[in-house]
């Protein structure tokens, strides 16, 4: 279960005895407080004036966190009763966006003994979270470059079930943009901008947060998610911060059976501010991390010809070498395009290659040598470039293999129906016929254990 921001929590305390008789005009005292970190307030102008007023007022009673409230149970042993957060509410303070509310029930029993019980409850914009993946790593490499194409993958996770919620299954269901972010804001508030869209709590588009002249001209993408990840293709227009931010749009529906248009978002950032490129610019050595390369299937089976779609992540012209199998085959010196993904053929599987359900891929990319002038525009190089040692990034994957079922059909004969306390016994272990090698345990197990555990 979660709460929205601001909205009301209905709740329900029922005490009874150990035998399910309830315990009657019982006094109850529930303890709320929130978890959670406040988000952290920014001169800088990144949103709309009005929501910055808005936050500002959230941080206001930011002290504030924890209240109690009193009452009985009925002659049903229940108090019921409903939590109003705010002004005028019985809880005096508003829980923010990604918060916990904390609820602390106690009384005492019929026999004067403490009786107590917690609960937390998140609060959220939706039942579902955004997991956003991108063609270029966001840990540990440089990229994506100024001027480099890359891809975003929007997928929506259930983190808490809920029948009164849908996923919009409208072709423009899910909405991806691109928007600038300057050096300051990233300063002040770091690089978690899902901080930044909490100002949006009341379900608006994230799109609202931002100052419309900050989304990058032409990097608006609209796709269905209901049924699969939404993609979409960006380019890295300069050096700086940019923020990915993706909506999805849903529907709730009320006890009453009206429904209301909701929208949940998610973000990242990506890119390198001017001194960080001058700290470490094209040409360093080693600077990438992980890079995406994907399937083109789930699971191949043996016989089947293996493809990988990689993107890479080097801009710069460069060649591949995949080592993979129980064989080490290596696949040597394939050409990938400085953008978009390459289709890479591995080759059939064969069954000694990956006699397991599993088959390890492990991936190295390496630049080409080029001249300077190749490089692409807007993308700030070493002086050493393209003398300096070759830039390189690693990634190792997985492929499922599958595999028919095998099972073994073992009988067991002993040489004798009984025996007695401390006398010898053999046992005649028969395997299935053709089975030219196998390895046999025996363990012997009281029958009176057995049947205590069956």
């Amino acid at each position: 279960a979660f709460v929205l921001p601001g909205a009301k929590l209905n709740l329900t305390v029922r005490m009874e005895t150990y035998t399910g008789l309830p315990l009657q005009a019982h006094e109850v005292t529930m303890e709320v407080r929130r978890s959670g970190t406040t988000r952290r307030q920014s001169s800088g102008r990144l949103w709309r004036q009005d929501l910055v007023e808005s936050q500002a007022e959230a941080g206001d009673d930011a002290s504030k966190g924890h209240d109690s409230v009193a009452g009985k149970t009925d002659e049903h042993g229940i108090w019921m009763l409903d939590l109003h957060f705010g002004a005028g509410g019985e809880i005096k303070w508003n829980a923010e966006l990604n918060e916990e509310i904390v609820i602390k029930v106690s009384s005492r029993g019929p026999t004067g003994e403490i009786l107590a019980e917690s609960r937390s409850i998140p609060v959220r914009l939706s039942p579902y979270n955004i997991k956003l993946r991108t063609s270029v790593d966001l840990v540990s490499s440089l990229g994506p470059f100024p001027g480099q194409d890359f891809v975003v993958w929007a997928e929506l996770k259930e983190q808490h079930p809920s029948e009164s919620w849908s996923v919009s299954t409208s072709s423009n269901a899910a909405r991806l943009f691109m928007a600038s972010v300057s050096d300051e804001i990233i300063e002040s508030r770091g690089k978690d901008c899902l901080d930044w869209l909490s100002v949006t709590w009341k379900g608006n588009v994230a799109s609202t947060a931002f100052e419309p002249q900050l989304i990058v001209e032409n990097s608006i993408c609209h796709q269905p998610i209901a049924s699969a990840p939404a993609r979409c293709d960006f380019r890295l227009p300069a050096q700086g911060y940019y923020a990915v931010v993706a909506e999805v749009e849903m529907s709730r529906s009320s006890a009453d059976g009206i429904s209301e248009t909701r929208y949940q978002a998610g973000c990242f950032v990506l890119g390198r501010a001017s001194k960080e490129w001058t700290l470490n610019p094209l040409a360093s050595p080693s600077p990438f991390g992980h890079f995406e390369v994907r399937p083109t299937s789930p699971a191949y089976a043996i016989g089947d010809v293996v493809h990988l779609e990689i993107w890479n992540p080097l801009l710069v012209r460069a060649k591949l070498i995949v080592i993979w199998g129980e064989k080490h085959r290596v696949l040597s010196k394939v050409e990938l395009s400085p953008q978009g993904p390459s289709i890479v053929d591995l080759g059939e599987l064969q069954d000694e290659d990956c006699p397991m359900a599993v088959c390890q891929v492990n991936i190295f990319v390496f630049s080409v040598k080029q001249q300077s002038s190749d490089a692409m525009p807007g993308v700030p190089v070493s002086i050493l470039y393209p003398e300096a040692a070759p830039l390189w990034a690693s990634q190792d994957l997985q492929l499922n293999v599958i595999r028919p079922r095998r099972s073994l059909e073992v009988t067991i004969n002993p040489r004798v129906p009984t025996v007695g306390p401390g006398a010898e016994v053999e046992l005649q272990v028969d395997l299935p016929k053709g089975t030219r090698e196998a390895e046999v345990s025996l363990l012997v197990v009281d029958k009176a254990w057995l049947d205590l555990r069956p």
